[in-house]
């Protein structure tokens, strides 16, 4: 009510001042004066019963209380979110346009001035010389773009011409590409375009005005890209779908969300699905927040809080696939998604696992009613995330690029961290150089915490047989995980306690070496399963089973001889590819096992492209003491002749020349460059470094 008092009070002071301007202007202007009478008549209207929560209401939807739900569900988020680990991604940007935010408008117009400026060298006197109509009509469409978004209207909720600005952008970019064209041919025919002949002469290089269109042509490139982008389109379309595998920081996300938002005073709801039971969406969201009210006065309250800000409130469910209410979420998203459409100044963000995708979303709401965006992780900025990471736990950044794909994911560099730090390491161990040793030192790690939790003798090591008898039961199934009450039967053989929260199978799974999961079948069946949460981890140890069980050391090569078994692994490319993560295990594995690279042992497999980029791959994952000169000559002539595994190999050589006691190191590196003259190097050197790496996030 204070609120509403208040916000009367200042309209009685504008009202007086409009009407002294109004009378000095001699015109007649009549102000109408809705008093509490006239206010509380049409806020009793159904229509309008959240609005009448938000302005009267002083229990809910103030500052305090959004700010102590969100503080709720963050606490009740506990490890999946650590604030001094976050690292800034450019997957954080959809946030601007699903929540119609002055920074993606920003954003918006700030492509627009790029294009604005860029098209101001149109004006070039030698440029309409020699192209007139066609740099005319460039010149019309560069302001047709300019103009659409000069017309956003950012104080309504409206939707963008995001289509439109996409097509006058693309136009633009190829109507540069035409005039560029025009300007080339011009050139070659010293100062004609085509068949005309100018009545002056011009000049033969068009350098500059070139330079220009080229500019002109990546901003529109740029803006048109943007405007088809899920940022974009989450401003008309306000649902975004968030999915990824286990472990990538989808929930990390949400709660960094939330948590900026409130600094900047945007409202903001997080809901974690583990609290919701299986029943009506909306209900359960109430009762988790607490509220006495339905589902339309929520809603409208929300509605009027985010018009007031003039930006989208958001509400943010975290993890679809988890807890009671999962099955829901099929039945009533659709209708759910249906409700929230009737409230523009409302957005929603759920997430879910990749793998229960399919289950918890219902065919054809993608595209229509959601916005999908694929979580990847630390994808794309595994350095900068290893250095923050070990900053912060106290240990020394790594002298080589982070061990990736792997540290591209947030849960197992904080666990790979956490093993240092209980181990009482400030650095990498010397020696600590390869997959092999990176998870044996993961296990070892986890052996000693789980020994403690449960009061048991960590040198029986019972996570390592643990996960020996995981890895054998999977290998012999010959699948990448097991059923629920299978592997939970089979850890229980290991170690068996009847509290489930101290039960061995629960500590592997919090420790993040198992996985609960959802797998397909056939027939469109699923089951609920458990896998190693890190699939080259699952690789590793079921090809380290294999090796142990059917390799021969003394002669290595038979145990891939027609007939044996490992013979199906390596039959043909297509087997290869089939079994591409053994395969790299393989790859890994047999140097430093046998000191033998797979090529050698099986030479029928050499120009498989499967191999050959599991080589690759090794180069990085393998001990520094598994390279022979049988690598060497594998390199040379299989890896760096293909023209598909050339910058496979070059990033490989590139990732560990820092690593100052690998064979390939920056040594090698600069010993191969000096022997090559300059114009041989810039054919291939140069040229890699510039399409590889000129677009690169720095490292």
């Amino acid at each position: 009510m204070d609120r509403c008092v208040h916000a009367m009070d200042r309209w009685r002071d504008h009202l007086e001042k409009w009407e002294g301007w109004a009378r000095e202007g001699g015109k007649s202007v009549v102000f109408t004066l809705w008093g509490q009478h006239e206010l509380a008549n049409r806020l009793l209207q159904d229509e309008h019963r959240g609005r009448l929560r938000y302005w009267f209401d002083k229990q809910f939807f103030s500052n305090e209380w959004f700010d102590d739900r969100l503080q709720e569900a963050i606490a009740n988020a506990d490890q999946r979110y650590l604030p001094e680990l976050h690292v800034d991604l450019a997957i954080q940007e959809v946030f601007r346009g699903l929540g119609r935010t002055p920074e993606f408008f920003d954003a918006v117009r700030t492509m627009q001035g790029k294009v604005r400026r860029a098209a101001q060298h149109l004006a070039s006197h030698e440029l309409r010389m020699v192209a007139r109509d066609e740099t005319e009509a460039l010149a019309r469409r560069a302001a047709a773009v300019v103009e659409e978004i000069e017309q956003l209207n950012t104080s309504a909720m409206e939707p963008l011409p995001l289509v439109r600005i996409s097509q006058c952008a693309r136009a633009v970019a190829d109507q540069a590409v035409r005039v560029n064209a025009i300007l080339w041919d011009a050139e070659r025919q010293g100062g004609e375009s085509g068949a005309a002949v100018r009545a002056r002469p011009v000049r033969r290089s068009f350098d500059a005005e070139r330079y220009f269109l080229d500019i002109l042509r990546r901003e529109a490139i740029t803006l048109a890209d943007l405007a088809e982008s899920p940022e974009a389109m989450l401003a008309n379309t306000p649902a975004l779908l968030l999915v990824g595998p286990a472990g990538t920081g989808k929930s990390h996300l949400l709660c960094r969300l939330a948590s900026v938002r409130k600094a900047l005073d945007r409202p903001t709801i997080l809901i974690l699905s583990e609290q919701l039971a299986n029943g009506e969406p909306w209900t359960e969201i109430l009762r988790v927040l607490q509220l006495q009210c339905d589902a339309d006065e929520f809603l409208g309250a929300l509605n009027a809080a985010g018009q007031a800000r003039g930006l989208r409130v958001l509400i943010a469910i975290d993890a679809l696939n988890e807890g009671e209410g999962r099955a829901m979420w099929e039945r009533h998203l659709p209708g759910f998604l249906v409700r929230l459409a009737r409230y523009p100044w409302v957005g929603l963000v759920v997430s879910v696992r990749s793998s229960y995708e399919t289950t918890v979303i219902r065919e054809g709401l993608v595209g229509t009613r959601l916005v999908r965006v694929e979580h990847r992780g630390f994808y794309g900025a595994e350095a900068r995330a290893a250095i923050h990471f070990f900053a912060h736990h106290g240990i020394v950044a790594p002298t080589i690029p982070p061990l990736h794909p792997e540290f591209s994911s947030p849960l197992f560099l904080r666990l790979f961290c956490q093993a240092l730090q209980s181990f009482g390491y400030q650095q990498i161990p010397s020696g600590l150089h390869g997959l092999t040793a990176v998870f044996t030192f993961f296990l070892d790690s986890v052996n000693a915490k789980v020994a403690r939790c449960l009061d048991i003798d960590p040198g029986a090591q019972l996570v390592q047989r643990c996960v020996d008898g995981v890895a054998a039961a999977m290998a012999n199934t010959k699948r990448r995980w097991l059923p629920r009450e299978d592997a939970w039967a089979l850890i229980e053989s290991y170690h068996s306690n009847q509290s489930f929260t101290r039960s061995l199978f629960r500590q592997l799974v919090l420790e993040g070496v198992l996985a609960e999961d959802r797998f397909y079948t056939g027939e469109d069946e699923w089951t609920e399963g458990v896998r190693f949460t890190y699939e080259k981890f699952s690789d590793h140890l079921i090809t380290r089973h294999l090796l142990k069980r059917h390799l021969s050391q003394d002669d290595p090569a038979s145990s891939f001889a027609p007939g044996s078994a490992l013979a199906d692994l390596v039959h043909d490319d297509w087997s290869c590819w089939q079994h591409s993560g053994t395969i790299e295990a393989l790859a890994v594995q047999l140097p430093e096992s046998v000191g033998q690279e797979l090529p050698e042992l099986v030479p029928q497999c050499a120009s498989f492209g499967a191999v050959r980029e599991a080589v690759v791959n090794s180069i990085v994952w393998r001990d520094v003491h598994a390279f022979t000169q049988a690598t060497q000559q594998y390199l040379n002539e299989w890896l760096l002749s293909y023209e598909d595994t050339f910058p496979l190999t070059m990033s490989a050589l590139l990732t560990v020349a820092t690593q100052v006691d690998h064979p390939y190191n920056a040594r090698t590196l600069h010993r191969n460059l000096c022997q090559r003259t300059l114009p041989d190097r810039d054919a291939w050197w140069s040229t890699y470094l510039h399409y590889e790496y000129s677009n690169s996030e720095p490292s």
